[in-house]
């Protein structure tokens, strides 16, 4: 197990797999016992914590195991609204039957390949306006 003079290189994690060591490692955990509560295989823990991206359905579990959130939220309302999708570990279709869209036009919008018109816009930032609400 590594001591706190390890933890010193990651005071200021940049990437999710960076905050998953520092909190494994404060919490004086292997990665074996971090992957039992996560669902996965002690591979992809080293993986993720090695530079390799979360996989998006596990995103969300690694957030509750940090106890915080450590994507910050953008101010543009489509940035955010890709934002909660991948904080929560949604799909295209997912995100779609939550706020009764097409997938492929969530695509097209998060994609930047169109932007909602007006109505569509305030639909989103309702939408999210109504998320955040719910989770203060």
């Amino acid at each position: 197990m590594k001591n706190q003079n390890s933890i010193a290189f990651l005071r200021d994690p940049v990437t999710l797999g960076e905050h998953l060591r520092r909190r494994r490692l404060e919490l004086c955990l292997y990665q074996k016992d971090v992957a039992a509560s996560l669902g996965v295989t002690p591979s992809s823990i080293w993986k993720w914590e090695n530079g390799w991206t979360v996989d998006l359905r596990f995103i969300p579990r690694v957030i509750t195991f940090l106890g915080y959130n450590p994507i910050p939220c953008p101010a543009d309302f489509i940035e955010r609204l890709a934002w909660y999708k991948q904080v929560n570990g949604l799909t295209l279709e997912q995100l779609g039957a939550e706020m009764g869209r097409d997938a492929e036009q969530l695509a097209a919008w998060l994609g930047g390949q169109h932007k909602p018109c007006q109505r569509n816009r305030k639909e989103i930032e309702l939408f999210l306006s109504d998320r955040f609400q719910r989770s203060a």
